[in-house]
């Protein structure tokens, strides 16, 4: 049980719904990032988490998160999987002009068009899902190309607990 007295707004009207934005280009920027795991019940590796928001037009501050499974294993066809992953990551560096960035929060605060579909999966509520990046105008923000490097994930931050991460499910109760 936790006393959350006084840390709430008690006048707070509920939010709107979570529906998924129409299928289009927007403009959006990063404003999260982390690596987490791909399954938190099975070990199919580390993906590359990033939260977009989208900044004009009617919907303005609504969120859309993408994942990059960048570092996976144990999956069907993970050279593809990894392949993609990689690509997409390319698209979003090229676009923000950030061809070699050491840390994700390089890339955050850029503005992109970003091209978004709905998703629909059986057993799912539809979501949206990010099926390209590109720099706002649609020139190229970098010029030339990185090196082709194999990459490693970063190793995941183990909290007070010993468990992974920084999901709230995992930290000890206070």
């Amino acid at each position: 049980m936790a006393n959350i007295a006084g840390s709430y707004d008690p006048n707070a009207e509920p939010g709107g719904d979570f529906e998924p934005i129409p299928a289009g280009e927007y403009r959006a920027k990063i404003i999260e990032s982390d690596v987490e795991d791909i399954s938190k019940r099975e070990n199919k590796g580390r993906c590359l988490r990033l939260t977009w928001q989208v900044e004009t037009g009617p919907y303005d501050g609504r969120l859309i998160w993408q994942r990059l499974n960048m570092w996976g294993e144990n999956m069907n066809n993970i050279d593809k999987v990894i392949s993609i992953a990689q690509s997409q990551f390319a698209a979003i560096r090229q676009a923000t002009g950030k061809l070699t960035p050491q840390d994700s929060s390089e890339l955050h605060g850029i503005a992109c068009t970003i091209r978004v579909k709905v998703r629909q999966d059986p057993g799912y509520s539809p979501s949206n899902e990010v099926t390209s990046v590109k720099p706002v105008g649609g020139a190229p923000a970098g010029q030339g190309t990185a090196p082709q490097q194999r990459f490693t994930p970063p190793p995941p931050q183990t909290g007070a607990n010993g468990s992974g991460g920084s999901a709230p499910w995992r930290k000890p109760a206070a």
